[in-house]
């Protein structure tokens, strides 16, 4: 038999757009399925990150993102707790992106990521319906508001099949020293 592959969902990596937004854009119908959500203390690397103060709590929450009823997005997520009072498992069924801007009224004003390809985890590939071990793109995250405030961390895992990541580089340039998240793992 012949397979139609749906088309790709295609993230642009210089702006941010929601899922929602790109699923729609692409003549697909984005739904939502939250598996996990607690107020919690959060690890320390997720602290540090964030730059929380000593017992300061976030939600925690993961989520599965659906095109056309295909998992096509396991995504996890550490939101800081004193920039969204009262958040509660029904506000996190659509976009969160609208949810914060609209909803709370925060300026979102960009994202540290990184990308990189991972296997599948057993509990990932069973999210998404698929072989445990198969590639994934996967995104860590670090999203701020105006005045450069930390908001979100996220590690954010696509179905390599459904995505496909575009970049637009500037003129070419002699190499600098890296600095930020990347180089120290690098360096670790």
């Amino acid at each position: 038999g012949t397979f139609v592959r749906p088309a790709t969902l295609a993230v642009d990596m210089v702006r941010m757009v929601s899922f929602t937004q790109q699923a729609l854009s692409a003549g697909r119908t984005p739904s939502t399925q939250l598996l996990i959500f607690s107020v919690a203390k959060p690890p320390a690397e997720v602290a540090e990150e964030l730059q929380l103060e000593p017992g300061e709590k976030v939600y925690e929450f993961i989520r599965i993102r659906f095109a056309d009823y295909l998992p096509v997005i396991h995504e996890h997520r550490w939101l800081r707790c004193s920039l969204c009072p009262n958040l509660t498992e029904k506000m996190l069924t659509g976009s969160l992106y609208e949810l914060l801007t609209v909803q709370y009224g925060l300026e979102i004003a960009g994202a540290d990521e990184t990308l990189r390809a991972v296997a599948a985890t057993a509990d990932i590939a069973r999210a998404l319906r698929v072989k445990p071990g198969v590639p994934l793109l996967q995104v860590e995250a670090i999203g701020f508001t105006r005045g450069d405030v930390p908001l979100w961390m996220e590690i954010t895992s696509y179905e390599a099949d459904a995505y496909e990541f575009t970049n637009r580089h500037g003129p070419l340039q002699k190499v600098r020293p890296m600095a930020g998240r990347l180089a120290s793992h690098l360096t670790d």
